[in-house]
């Protein structure tokens, strides 16, 4: 019986460097598709397949016809590459590729389900506390909580502000003996004008679903809103004033409850401040980004991180002109939800890998025309097919350029699907992608409708692709910075491609400690502060260019009834766009920077050495993303000074010499620049990076 391939790939290795170095003679090709098979994403058990580079566009037909690639073909033609690719190819027709004299390469391609993260279930978490709460004892007083994490599933710091009643009131909550009777903090209501405000510190520790505690602590008076972070710092640790739980009520959110040990219950106020299907957001204005506390939950801490030099947070984002106006992103993932009110018509029609007409009637299971999502496709269509949505795409996309949730407010992105409505893709897949991307960019240069532009890659295949190296460095040589994911498998992300390309911009994820309590539930101001720290799950070592938030990171979602759906997603996808999105706000102010310059500037910008934790290790390059107003500020002579050549010399083929992963500093400050042994080794150097991508692939 003839074992069946998932896919055949013919590109034309016309636009290949002339020394590409890959396997030429029959036994050669025989051996390097043995060695990748061995170590790629095939070991899990999917199909395998081979993508092979013949010398002329010339022998294209020829191949074709040799390898009986008669029907499930795909044709395209997109300059500087020609590619011809088959879903199908029977085992004597791999015979045959190896023999053929005009085959130059042969590499196997497996179809990878990618592990999407899922939305953190807000029950889960300190989101639950959050909002408006009246107290049943004194309903006209109100009173507000907000978190610095509303989404931490373990212990998270936040504040209570509100009116007690002015009077017998001692504190808050406690039971008072008025009379014969027992009343909640005073003897009277709330009245709007006697009312004494408080604002005190929480700690919230979530136990399971639906249920947590929360304590209020003593704190000084704080005279303006500070962060949670810092507000924390205030709080004298052993004086817990008063312990509630949470208690959630089976008809509906509404009539949940926090009881308190006082025998007080505090209530949701009658009206709802949002709901998840609602509009409300974060609030902008002249540039600045505030958390909106009416819709506490709703809030990217991600771009918080960007413009704070610590991990205190202060609950805005400052991006000024920084916007990334006049900028591109191809974004290739699972598609875009594009009538989501977080991307304003921004989201544009691309490529789907899995349309092979490039008409809807011509697109595969769980490929969508175009890769835009739509609510009657989510609504209708997929539940025909009987596919469940793995939404991602929809999710870094607003990461990177959403409006509210996003970095580079007024980019474009084009959707790229690499990636079906489930998370699976070949390598195939993803160097179509690449390579459409490639195409159009060039197109619109040629049309003299250059904008400079940048690719993010939220995906990872467990194989290291000399193919999709080579589409890397097409992209990085025309233009376009490719920025990729570093891997969620807490391992070495050199093993990965795309995360293992010299060219590319590799992304490791970060959070923030969560604070530990002690046995009576107070927090341990002696060993806890917010500090950055590589995630758990985050893939590391010298591949690694630069670390960004990827924990707990709200964003845009799609639904097939709301355009204002939100969810907190974990992932180096999630840092990855982040990133992408720091990028295109640079070449939005700074266009005519090349890709390495971007990337020089990227890391003249980023914090150094401050991200710890037990996951980070010392190959690693500590460098954490930063962002915002001061890119075209304090930043932007620094920014402009890392470009090595004028686009004149490009053209010209002037080859760069400055290494493009660290900050070039001018000669007479070099002492500055130069690192010491100690940071040598913790940091990936260009001279590192060129001798991982010279290593041969292993198995």
């Amino acid at each position: 019986m003839l074992r069946r391939l998932a896919a055949l790939l013919l590109v034309s290795a016309e636009a290949l460097p002339t020394n590409h170095g890959l396997a030429k003679t029959p036994a050669e090709k025989r051996a390097h598709f043995a060695k990748i098979k061995a170590s790629s994403g095939c070991r899990h058990g999917h199909t395998g397949g081979a993508i092979i580079i013949v010398t002329h566009a010339d022998h294209m037909e020829t191949l074709r016809q040799l390898l009986e690639l008669q029907q499930e073909v795909i044709s395209h033609a997109w300059p500087p590459m020609r590619m011809l690719a088959a879903r199908s190819i029977t085992a004597q027709s791999l015979e045959a590729a190896f023999d053929h004299e005009h085959t130059e390469h042969v590499e196997p391609n497996c179809i990878v389900k990618q592990d999407l993260p899922k939305p953190a279930d807000p029950k889960s978490t300190a989101q639950i506390f959050e909002g408006t709460w009246a107290s049943a004892s004194t309903p006209s007083c109100t009173l507000t909580i907000a978190t610095q994490r509303p989404w931490s599933t373990t212990a998270t710091v936040g504040n209570l502000t509100g009116y007690q009643p002015a009077g017998k009131a001692s504190k808050f909550g406690k039971q008072q003996q008025v009379g014969s009777k027992k009343k909640f903090g005073s003897v009277a209501d709330c009245d709007a004008k006697t009312d004494v405000a408080i604002s005190r510190s929480l700690v919230i520790n979530m136990t399971s679903q639906n249920h947590g505690f929360i304590y209020q602590m003593a704190s000084p008076p704080n005279k303006r809103r500070s962060s949670a972070g810092a507000r924390a710092q205030q709080q004298q640790s052993g004086q817990i004033l008063s312990t509630g739980v949470y208690e959630a009520d089976p008809m509906g959110d509404m009539q949940d409850q926090i009881v308190w040990d006082s025998g007080d219950a505090w209530v949701r106020t009658s009206v709802s401040p949002y709901n998840k299907e609602s509009s409300i957001g974060p609030l902008v204005a002249d540039g600045v980004e505030t958390r909106n506390y009416d819709a506490s939950p709703r809030w990217n801490w991600g771009l918080d991180r960007l413009d704070d030099a610590t991990a205190d947070l202060d609950d805005s984002f400052d991006f000024g002109t920084a916007n990334g106006n006049g900028t591109v992103l191809y974004h290739l993932d699972t598609g875009v939800m594009g009538s989501h009110d977080d991307f304003g018509g921004r989201v544009l029609e691309g490529y789907s890998a899995g349309c092979v007409t490039g008409e809807e009637d011509g697109c595969s299971q769980g490929w969508i025309k175009g890769g835009i999502l739509t609510p009657n496709y989510i609504k209708y269509k997929l539940p025909l097919l009987g596919i469940t949505l793995e939404d991602h795409g929809t999710h870094t996309c607003s990461t990177a350029i959403g409006s509210k949730y996003g970095v580079a407010k007024e980019a474009t992105a084009y959707a790229v699907q690499v990636l079906d409505s489930t998370g699976a893709g070949s390598t195939i897949d993803v160097i179509a992608g690449m390579l459409w991307a490639l195409y159009h960019y060039n197109q619109a240069f040629a049309l003299g409708n250059y904008k400079p532009s940048v690719a993010s890659m939220s995906l990872g295949m467990n194989e290291r692709s000399q193919i999709m190296t080579k589409t890397a460095e097409a992209l990085n040589e025309a233009g376009i910075l490719v920025v990729v994911a570093a891997g969620n498998d807490a391992a070495d992300a050199c093993e990965e491609s795309p995360a293992s390309i010299p060219e590319v911009l590799t992304v490791a994820a970060s959070g923030i400690t969560s604070p530990q309590l002690n046995a009576d539930g107070t927090l341990n101001m002696d060993t806890w502060e917010p500090t950055d720290a590589l995630a758990s799950f985050s893939d590391f070592g010298p591949c690694v260019n630069i670390i960004a938030p990827g924990e707990e990171i709200l964003a845009a979602y799609s639904s097939d009834g709301s355009k204002h759906l939100t969810a907190a997603l974990d992932g180096t996808s999630m840092a990855t766009p982040l990133t992408a999105g720091v990028a295109l706000t640079i070449r939005g102010l700074h266009p005519s920077l090349s890709p390495a310059d971007t990337h020089r500037s990227l890391m003249c910008i980023a914090l150094e050495d401050v991200v710890g934790g037990d996951y980070i290790d010392p190959y690693t390059s500590n460098m954490l993303l930063q962002g915002g107003s001061r890119i075209a500020t304090e930043w932007s002579e620094l920014i402009a000074s890392q470009e090595e050549l004028t686009v004149g010399q490009r053209f010209n083929g002037t080859k760069p010499t400055w290494d493009a992963t660290r900050c070039h500093v001018a000669a007479d400050e070099a002492s500055v620049s130069e690192p010491s042994a100690e940071v040598a080794v913790k940091r990936r150097t260009g001279v590192r990076r060129q001798q991982r991508a010279a290593l041969p692939l292993q198995p």
